[in-house]
């Protein structure tokens, strides 16, 4: 069973594709403006809640509802694309006898179907099994993150 996914009104950005970032090797801290958010959507937003029996059933598209960064941007080449999220939780969530873990793994989807995924695939030298990823508010490099704080995942 997948953990419970909040709902919040706000959003980040988030895609999918496959070419890597630029730099990986990245030793020295850095200082990184923010790309301006001035590109209008990409597409229309959409997302479905819907309760099917005890399930809480999320779709959604990815697409913010606002204006975000210029993606791909001279710090990350990737775009922002349509997604196909959907996500089923208890209808009726309980607190769990103690926290779970969450490990590089999407925590969240906004009410605009923007999915919160805190970590980043940027892995150190570009190699995922190094077990070090970069942050993406970090200072070794930029991932182009916008006046939004959110960036497009590979």
């Amino acid at each position: 069973m997948r953990p419970l996914f909040l709902i919040l009104p706000i959003g980040l950005i988030a895609s999918f594709s496959l070419s890597a970032h630029p730099d990986h090797s990245a030793t020295q801290k850095g200082v990184f403006p923010l790309e301006p958010s001035t590109q209008a959507a990409t597409g229309a937003s959409a997302i479905k809640i819907s309760i099917d029996g005890d399930q809480r059933v999320i779709t959604a598209n990815g697409l913010p509802d606002h204006a975000t960064g210029a993606f791909p941007n001279r710090n990350n080449p990737h775009k922002i694309t349509t997604q196909q999220y959907r996500y089923t939780m208890p209808a009726k969530p309980v607190v769990a006898a103690k926290p779970t873990p969450l490990v590089r793994q999407p925590f969240g989807i906004a009410l605009n179907g923007v999915l919160f995924d805190p970590g980043t695939a940027e892995a150190w030298k570009d190699d995922s099994n190094s077990g070090w990823h970069y942050e993406a508010k970090g200072d070794g490099f930029s991932l182009g993150l916008d006046t939004n704080n959110g960036h497009v995942q590979p």
